[in-house]
């Protein structure tokens, strides 16, 4: 970054150079044309590095009275193309990076994943038998209860028939008592 940055200093001085020198020169008809493309430019493709390192300077451009200007132009695209490789380099690094954080990222959400799946299903296998122990003690009580009903009902009835044999043999016993004064008499 700092180099970058250095280097843009730089050019930005050899520009000011350029102008300068170029408005003070002597001669009158210096044309430097430094916005055409030529149809050998650098491109950056995927994976591709840069793929003009033999192009020529531009020719005709001629010389200044300090500077040769075929020299800076030769200089300026060398840093251009230096720049456009380490922009490259620098861009295939940070695909790498970030291929390999969203694939450490995903395996982590993965995992997170799984972990929360099983513990659901933990959950919902401990709630399942929970609710069946809960139903099968509700069912026992139930019975139970029910056979202390039936158990309850059947010494009531026991007692009732009990009490209805003990109040018939009294009885039977007071109308055989009367009926044996009566004959005695």
């Amino acid at each position: 970054m700092i180099a970058n940055i250095q280097r843009a200093g730089v050019l930005f001085i050899i520009i000011l150079l350029l102008s300068s020198i170029e408005s003070y020169s002597k001669e009158e008809s210096v044309e430097i044309d430094t916005n055409t493309v030529s149809g050998n430019t650098a491109t950056l493709a995927g994976d591709s590095a840069i793929s003009d390192s033999s192009s020529e300077p531009e020719k005709g451009s001629g010389s200044s009275l300090f500077f040769p200007i075929d020299e800076l132009h030769e200089v300026i695209r060398e840093e251009r193309l230096h720049s456009l490789s380490e922009i490259d380099k620098q861009r295939k690094e940070t695909l790498v990076y970030l291929t390999q954080e969203r694939e450490a990222i995903l395996d982590e959400m993965r995992s997170e994943l799984k972990r929360i799946t099983e513990f659901f299903e933990s959950e919902r296998t401990a709630t399942t038998a929970e609710l069946q122990e809960i139903g099968n003690l509700v069912a026992e009580n139930a019975i139970l209860n029910s056979k202390q009903l039936i158990d309850h009902l059947f010494i009531r009835i026991l007692q009732f028939v009990a009490t209805m044999i003990l109040s018939l043999v009294i009885f039977v016993l007071i109308i055989y008592g009367i009926m044996a004064k009566r004959k005695l008499l």
